[in-house]
């Protein structure tokens, strides 16, 4: 059975977009938080996604997510319930964060005859939103370490930052594909410090990633592709957030799932992950521990299916986090399309 290439950078950017945030006491946002996740999220993209493409050309992909969260972790792995005012008083922490997003990815694939034969693939991914769980991170952040009570929702819409994969290569054989590269994050959405209608986290991501995958499955003696198995990971550096002396740490992904087709067109999928910070926070105007370092882990569930074999694909997915230390809790849920075009290519590779 074909592996078929339906999203290279599905949705890594569904929480780099806006959020707004009200306290019920005074609070000064000029500070810099002590919050900043990074702009890569785990357990957004199809396991398949970075597989070498079946053939090459343009790729279209259509991803749309509604999330929710209404729990915050804090450095212990704690829930957090309630705040204690700076007077003493106890308040409850009041957290009811949703949003949608549609993210459109176009990812152009070619065959090159360096590096034994590797597939070249380049993708471009704006967004365009309607909350930012990130920035809610960062709010959060400040409420809870200084002690202040607030409520937290989402309003602010926009366009985010702008996600660009420049360089990535891929090999395929009849058990083995492995892609590796490197993308990064601009600060294309708007942002300026202390704002409570920024889309943007106003610092530049790179990172480095690679993804393997083993198709351990044999059908009348021939390799098959109806099962893979995905073992990838992720390193994310930042820049220094515009408008502050703080350089958030750098952080570690590490991704993996199942992927089994029942059929030529129907697919199950159940994926796994981490996101550790793993770098301290830099620079003169970090005020908090650096030594504390956030986490989150995730599984997800996915059903896919080709209406019309080899060119539309279409699939739900339902992602839930665990394991949280100062992060809030994750819901989402993905109905997502992917149409394989046949233009500016469509040489097969598999």
């Amino acid at each position: 059975m074909k592996n078929y290439y339906k999203s290279l950078f599905v949705a890594l950017f569904v929480f780099s977009v806006s959020f707004y945030s009200s306290a019920q006491q005074p609070m000064n946002l000029d500070l810099p938080s002590p919050l900043n996740t990074g702009h890569y999220i785990p357990g957004i993209f199809s396991l398949r996604d970075l597989a070498t493409p079946p053939a090459t050309g343009l790729y279209v992909l259509d991803y749309n997510m509604y999330l929710k969260s209404d729990k915050y972790f804090n450095k212990n792995g704690d829930e957090v319930k309630s705040i204690t005012g700076p007077l003493g008083f106890q308040t409850n922490l009041s957290l009811d964060v949703k949003g949608y997003a549609n993210v459109l990815s176009l990812i152009y694939a070619k065959k090159t005859k360096i590096l034994g034969n590797a597939v070249f693939l380049f993708a471009l991914t704006p967004v365009y939103t309607t909350v930012n769980p990130n920035l809610a991170y960062q709010r959060i952040g400040l409420i809870d370490t200084l002690q202040l009570s607030g409520n937290v929702n989402a309003e602010v819409s926009g366009f985010g930052d702008i996600r660009v994969m420049p360089l990535f290569l891929s090999w395929h054989s009849d058990q083995f594909d492995f892609t590796a590269g490197y993308d990064f994050f601009a600060p294309t959405g708007r942002y300026e410090k202390g704002a409570s209608d920024n889309v943007g986290l106003g610092y530049w991501s790179h990172l480095i990633q690679a993804f393997g995958y083993y198709y351990p499955l044999k059908i009348k003696g021939k390799p098959s592709q109806a099962m893979a198995l995905m073992l990838s990971g992720s390193y994310e550096m930042n820049s220094k957030i515009k408008g502050v002396d703080v350089t958030p740490g750098s952080r570690f992904t590490v991704e993996y799932g199942i992927s089994q087709y029942l059929s030529e067109q129907l697919e199950l999928t159940v994926m796994g992950g981490n996101n550790f910070q793993v770098g301290e926070d830099s620079g003169n105007d970090v005020w908090w521990d650096k030594s504390v370092k956030d986490k989150i882990g995730f599984a997800s569930f996915q059903i896919g299916y080709w209406p019309w074999k080899d060119r539309l694909y279409t699939s739900a997915k339902y992602s839930l986090s665990y394991g949280e230390k100062q992060r809030l809790n994750m819901n989402i849920l993905q109905l997502n399309l992917t149409y394989v075009t046949g233009l500016l290519g469509d040489r097969k590779i598999k």
